[in-house]
């Protein structure tokens, strides 16, 4: 029952994460009844537009080089996550809903894929032909380039893991291999066959993101934390092989991590939580941004360059980061 109660409780953080009202230089006062968070931000392959999405429920498609707004598009539910097709011209939407949106924002077509539950992980494969969608029910769905039904991944009940939410998601740089991860790390090949199945080393606490290294030898996976009857366990991140061996753990944050991004050359990490973090691909830490408050990051994403990076915040701030954490340019919605 303590387990099940764990896990209600960092349901409820994560999927519906009202918001507590603050004040203090820079901030206007907020409701507490009112959610704000920019949960995603995505660059595009081509290096030219911004995607920043959350809980108004508004995909928002910004000009890379100034931060002007492109295009809007309003749907129907929080969104989640959003991503770029490896093409350029597609994004993928994952909202609290039971849809997923495609997305072209140039032609403005839309097309909506009816979905089991909402989802916070989904991620194309490495050649854009494969599009993987973790719901918050039932396990994971694969479809086509244009949202077809391919496959489906079902999510085993596990006692000592319980729910059916993978939080985290990201297919290898270059095979049909995906980490899907929820209180445990499994690895899945596009046909549903379990590869691989991992114990989370910090077991109190869920993880909400993981990603490959451009080499696809390892993957880094970011957790929670968890604090909860008296326990106090941190937020870590995780380096984990392919073949499921631990390599490292690396303390820091405080905060969960809620996205993580590799550059290009694959040569930093860049990590969205209390503060932006940009480490090594051995995870020693290089840059740190400044604390803004309770206004913590998110969305989080690398230029194709690797020379700037753009994040998405918990008060609706867009800011753009040059590859030292140092604050570039940031925008406030209102």
């Amino acid at each position: 029952m303590k387990f099940i109660k764990r896990f209600l409780c960092h349901s409820i953080i994560i999927i519906f994460s009202c918001t507590n009202k603050i004040s203090g230089p820079g901030f206007t006062d907020y409701s507490e009844t009112v959610n704000r968070q920019f949960w995603t931000a995505a660059w595009s392959p081509d290096n030219n537009y911004i995607a920043v999405g959350g809980v108004d429920s508004m995909l928002r498609i910004y000009h890379a080089r100034n931060l002007k707004l492109y295009k809007s598009f309003p749907v129907d539910s929080w969104i989640h996550i959003v991503k770029w097709h490896p093409g350029g011209e597609t994004l993928a939407i994952g909202t609290l809903d039971k849809y997923v949106y495609l997305l072209n924002p140039h032609r403005g077509n839309i097309k909506s894929l009816k979905h089991q539950g909402g989802t916070r992980a989904l991620d194309w494969n490495y050649n854009g032909e494969l599009l993987a969608v973790a719901d918050l029910e039932e396990g994971i769905n694969i479809r086509n380039t244009v949202g077809e039904h391919v496959n489906n991944i079902k999510k085993t009940f596990d006692p000592e893991t319980p729910g059916k939410a993978y939080l985290a998601l990201d297919w290898h740089p270059s095979k049909n291999i995906m980490v899907a991860a929820n209180f445990q790390i499994n690895l899945f090949d596009a046909d549903g066959r379990t590869l691989n199945k991992m114990e989370h080393t910090n077991k109190a606490a869920i993880i909400l993101s993981a990603s490959w290294h451009p080499s696809g030898e390892f993957f880094v996976i970011g957790d929670y934390g968890y604090n909860w009857e008296g326990e106090n366990v941190p937020s870590l991140l995780h380096f984990w092989s392919q073949e499921g061996k631990l390599i490292k753990s690396v303390y820091g944050s405080k905060a969960p991590y809620r996205n993580i991004a590799w550059n290009k050359e694959g040569s930093r990490l860049a990590t969205a939580s209390d503060v932006l973090r940009i480490w090594t691909n051995s995870g020693e830490l290089m840059h740190e941004s400044l604390q803004d408050s309770t206004n913590y990051l998110w969305g989080i994403d690398w230029s194709a360059g690797s020379d700037k990076i753009i994040t998405a915040s918990r008060f609706k701030s867009i800011a753009l980061w040059d590859s030292t954490a140092s604050l570039v340019k940031r925008i406030d919605i209102k």
